[in-house]
C-alpha cells in the first residue's frame, strides 16, 4: 500500500485496536493510541470535557472498573479520511453494557447505539488520536 491507502488503513487499525482493547490495561493502550499533547480535547458520553490522555485516563479509569461490556463496541457506518497530516473516522456503533458500579451510571447502559468522531494526527510515533467526541444516537420511530 502507498499513500492515502497506506494511511487510511493505519487509521482504521489505530481506531479497530481502541475498539477491543482490554479496559484492564487502558492506561498502557490509551498513550500508545492517542495523543501525549495536553491540548487535546475529549468528550465523553457522560457529557465531560477532558482535556489530555491523562485527564482521560483519571475519568475512565474511576468508571471503566464499574462497567460490565456484555457485548463490546462494534462500529459500522464507518466513514474514514485522510487529508495529509490529518485524518478522521465517524461510524455509529452498539454496544451493551451492565453498570456495577453504586447509584445512577454516569453513561448509558443496555444496549447502547452511539457515534464517534476521532481525528487523528500523524506525529513521529504514527498516527495518533488528538480528538474524540462520543454521543449517544437517537434513533428516530
Amino acid at each position: 500500500m502507498k499513500g492515502e491507502a497506506a494511511d487510511l488503513a493505519a487509521i482504521r487499525a489505530v481506531h479497530d485496536r481502541y475498539l477491543a482493547m482490554d479496559r484492564k490495561d487502558l492506561n498502557e493502550h490509551v498513550r500508545e493510541l492517542w495523543s501525549a499533547d495536553p491540548d487535546c480535547v475529549y468528550f465523553n458520553y457522560s457529557g465531560r470535557t477532558l482535556r489530555g490522555v491523562e485527564q482521560w485516563l483519571e475519568y475512565e479509569g474511576a468508571v471503566l472498573p464499574k462497567l460490565r461490556f456484555i457485548r463490546r463496541w462494534e462500529p459500522f457506518e464507518e466513514v474514514i479520511r485522510v487529508h495529509g497530516d490529518r485524518g478522521w473516522i465517524t461510524c455509529s456503533r452498539i454496544a451493551e453494557i451492565e453498570w456495577l458500579g453504586e447509584g445512577e451510571s454516569p453513561i448509558p447502559t443496555g444496549p447502547f447505539l452511539s457515534r464517534s468522531t476521532q481525528i487523528y494526527h500523524r506525529e513521529p510515533e504514527g498516527w495518533r488520536v488528538v480528538h474524540a467526541h462520543f454521543s449517544p444516537m437517537c434513533v428516530d420511530p
